[in-house]
């Protein structure tokens, strides 16, 4: 006799809940859909940043590199050789001309 209950309804509400469920399902895929590109599209941005901070990097190494050669080329010419002396008495002369002037203005203020 429970055989002859009608479970059509109930087999409605199933199609239907079933239903919803796909329309929301898919509105969900849609919406990480949007979310994914627009992540895909922030990591672009920062690799290209990374790249971009990368190159200027290895450019500012090889500047220096370049500047290093350059200098130790200069600082080994002959005329450099030469002046090595005076250029150390020179600077032991400024370094004793700042103290002086240091104390100078010691005084004048004591």
């Amino acid at each position: 006799m429970s055989s002859d209950v009608d479970h059509g309804a109930d087999e409605v509400d199933t199609v239907e809940a079933l239903r919803l469920a796909l329309v929301e399902a898919e509105a969900l895929i849609a919406r990480l859909d949007a979310e994914n590109e627009r992540l895909r599209m922030k990591v672009l941005e920062v690799l290209e940043w990374m790249e971009e901070a990368v190159s200027v990097g290895v450019d500012q190494e090889r500047r220096a590199e370049a500047l290093e050669a350059e200098l130790a080329a200069w600082r080994s010419t002959r005329i450099m050789r030469m002046l090595a002396p005076l250029r150390s008495v020179y600077a032991r002369v400024r370094s004793g001309m700042r103290g002086r002037r240091h104390l100078d203005r010691g005084d004048a203020d004591g």
